[in-house]
């Protein structure tokens, strides 16, 4: 069955493959080597919106379980208020159709998380 939003893909095509569903396995070594590296970076929205041109975020990418996390700053007299944009969580790219991997991370790179474009 298709993915109803209750919990992660891998945890509908357990219910599917189980009468009794395990929860899916994790890379344990990655979980340990890479527990406290995040990749940080700072990131505008990539419309060409007025109002959009000075708001600034920080896109954060969690190297142990690759789950991202969107962030706004504080602008002055911008109307928007800071803090989480995206909560971390693993995240789709739309480009390819794949979760997010740290490699498409990088200095220039047009990301779309939540449905705008950075």
């Amino acid at each position: 069955p298709p993915h109803n939003g209750f919990g992660s893909e891998e945890d509908s095509l357990a219910s599917c493959l189980r009468l009794t569903p395990r929860p899916p396995r994790r890379d344990i070594k990655k979980l340990i080597m890479d527990a406290d590296k995040v990749m940080r970076f700072e990131a505008v929205m990539a419309n060409a919106s007025v109002d959009d041109v000075k708001r600034r975020f920080i896109a954060a990418i969690f190297l142990a379980d690759d789950t991202v996390g969107m962030w706004e700053l504080k602008y002055r007299n911008s109307g928007h208020s800071e803090g989480k944009f995206a909560a971390k969580s693993k995240k789709r790219n739309p480009a390819t159709g794949t979760w997010f991997k740290p490699t498409d991370f990088f200095v220039g790179a047009v990301i779309e998380v939540s449905s705008i474009r950075f």
